[in-house]
């Protein structure tokens, strides 16, 4: 068993250094100097590009780059975010909570679904048996992104589930003003 763990934790690890090249390398092979996507468009003397090359170790070796970023990391500095321009740690804590909220109820909906698919397909073999094996075949094979997609599509946008009501348009009376 502790074989098991240790090696599963091993792939772990592999896989998020993996991931981590990726995202990094990828990055630099979007088209574009990323010192232009920090400035945001505005127009920038030599010096203020320069500064920000320095600053974001731009110059720098892409090995170099990457050494340095994934130390930061590991001592627990995310760096700032170039977006929001906070601290990239306190931005996922501060989303961590409804993340894991999140989790949790697809977690429960997911066992709950799937076990009550697996009971009907047990105890009712012939067209409800087939059902759930083809609507189990093709969730298994649609992508997870398209799923996303029109999930958001049908729950957020058609049904409005998750619209901020605060932003959401006021209903109008019969003679056409807003309440």
């Amino acid at each position: 068993m502790t074989r098991y763990l240790v090696g599963r934790l091993l792939g772990l690890v592999a896989v998020l250094f993996v991931t981590s090249l990726v995202v990094f390398g990828s990055i630099h092979l979007a088209p574009g100097d990323p010192v232009s996507f920090l400035l945001h468009g505005r127009p920038a003397t030599p010096a203020t590009v320069a500064a920000l090359r320095a600053e974001h170790h731009l110059d720098d070796p892409l090995v170099t780059q990457y050494a340095k970023w994934l130390g930061s990391v590991l001592s627990g500095d995310f760096g700032r975010s170039a977006q929001y321009h906070q601290d990239v740690a306190s931005l996922i804590g501060s989303r961590l909570p409804g993340t894991a909220l999140l989790v949790g109820y697809a977690a429960v909906l997911v066992a709950v679904i799937g076990i009550a698919a697996g009971v009907l397909g047990a105890l009712r073999p012939g067209v409800p048996d087939r059902t759930v094996l083809i609507g189990t075949g093709v969730a298994t094979a649609t992508p997870s992104f398209v799923t996303a997609i029109v999930l958001i599509s049908l729950f957020s946008v058609q049904l409005g589930w998750f619209r901020d009501r605060a932003a959401a348009p006021r209903p109008r009376s019969p003679n056409g003003s807003t309440s």
